[in-house]
């Protein structure tokens, strides 16, 4: 649980793995507290998984720990430390994307939109391990790939953003290197609130009105334009041989929904046949 926390704090969990890696040699299963059942490194890691999952709806858990948990999820599946499927971690999916859906109806897009990002990205990463098990890819790929689409029809674009790239990648074989990374937009706003403070503290008064406020006003117009933190601002990057860019208007998605097999398994899983 200590490990998962920590994880969230961070976008890139590379050394997370290498450092399992390295205790891995050395771990030895132990019994749980109530002596039912043994516990490994994977079946712990498993668990803490599903519960964080889990208390991410009730607890709000902020975009950057939803990213940031994906992610690491994503980095242990290609490790071999937990499967692509598993299923806690499959259904606590399937409840974050329920959360979503209720959200967005409500007209409440925030929560939903960083569920709907973090289930394509995490697809986005693992979908590749996921094409070489069709019944995955039956079972779980498909599904929430269609669940995700038919989600961001009413999503802003940064999320059909995370949903293209999802369907594009896998359209050319998962090709490309994918990662988190904070916009280039976030630190042109935290470059201007710098801005602020430099003109209140070095700035002459009688040319410089931002001198001339007192502390609290000019805090609050740092604060109003750049407040969030800098992973709140992660946006997934894909890189190719070709850079490629989303189409100008949803079209694309439109035709992946219209695309969708009617089948009971498709429709259980995007919802479309309603």
């Amino acid at each position: 649980a200590d490990v998962v926390a920590a994880a969230l704090g961070v976008l890139d969990h590379r050394h997370f793995i290498r450092d399992l890696d390295g205790v891995w040699p050395s771990m030895k299963a132990v019994r749980s507290e109530s002596g039912s059942e043994i516990l490994t490194l994977t079946s712990a890691l498993k668990a803490a998984l599903a519960a964080r999952l889990t208390e991410m709806v009730p607890q709000r858990a902020p975009r950057r720990s939803v990213l940031a948990l994906f992610n690491f999820m994503a980095e242990l599946c290609w490790a071999n430390y937990i499967s692509t499927s598993e299923h806690a971690i499959h259904q606590a999916i399937l409840h974050l994307l329920d959360t979503a859906k209720a959200c967005s109806f409500a007209g409440i897009t925030e929560p939903a939109t960083w569920y709907v990002e973090g289930c394509a990205y995490f697809l986005s990463k693992v979908g590749e391990i996921m094409m070489l098990n069709p019944l995955e890819v039956f079972n779980v790929l498909d599904p929430l790939s269609a669940r995700v689409a038919c989600l961001a029809r009413e999503l802003p674009r940064r999320t059909k953003f995370f949903v293209w790239v999802l369907l594009e990648r896998r359209q050319r074989l998962w090709r490309g290197a994918l990662y988190l990374s904070v916009s280039a937009l976030y630190w042109q706003e935290w470059a201007r609130s710098r801005l602020v403070l430099l003109a209140h503290t070095k700035g002459d008064p009688r040319t410089c009105p931002l001198a001339a406020l007192p502390w609290p006003a000019c805090e609050g117009i740092r604060k109003f334009m750049c407040e969030r933190n800098s992973l709140d601002a992660a946006e997934v990057v894909w890189k190719t041989a070709d850079s490629l860019e989303m189409p100008a208007t949803d079209q694309w998605l439109n035709d992946f929904i219209e695309q969708v097999p009617a089948t009971p398994k498709a429709r259980e899983g995007s919802e479309c046949s309603e």
